[in-house]
């Protein structure tokens, strides 16, 4: 059996290695990266991408983004994808969810929110 030690420092590894990886800005490579890499629910990446929408439901969100390269033409990249039907629309869509905490209290500071310039997806 492990020590505390050893696990602490395993751990600190872990998490040396997650901060050490680039952050992810392409609907492709993140989804490459999980196919390939088969990463464990409990590892961290970081993902630099532009903000579709949320949706929030009783236990998390539901989050799409897309490419960082789409920032620059963002507003026709979405009305682009309000004219495909949603299979070829995700395509081009990271859906990603986030849990809320079984403990309600830390949801209060967990909002998912849009910045007031944002621009925000009417469901």
């Amino acid at each position: 059996m492990a020590s505390t030690l050893d696990i602490l420092r395993a751990e600190g590894a872990a998490q040396d290695a997650e901060e050490a990886r680039p952050p992810f800005v392409s609907v492709n490579d993140v989804r490459a990266f999980i196919a390939t890499g088969s990463p464990a629910p409990s590892d961290n990446i970081t993902l630099e991408m532009c903000w579709l929408g949320a949706t929030e439901f009783n236990r998390g969100w539901h989050v799409e983004l897309l490419n960082r390269a789409d920032e620059e033409v963002f507003e026709v990249v979405e009305e682009g994808l309000g004219n495909i039907d949603p299979a070829r629309r995700s395509k081009c869509i990271f859906a990603l969810t986030i849990w809320k905490s079984r403990d309600d209290s830390l949801n209060e500071y967990c909002r998912c929110t849009l910045p007031p310039t944002a621009p925000r997806r009417q469901h």
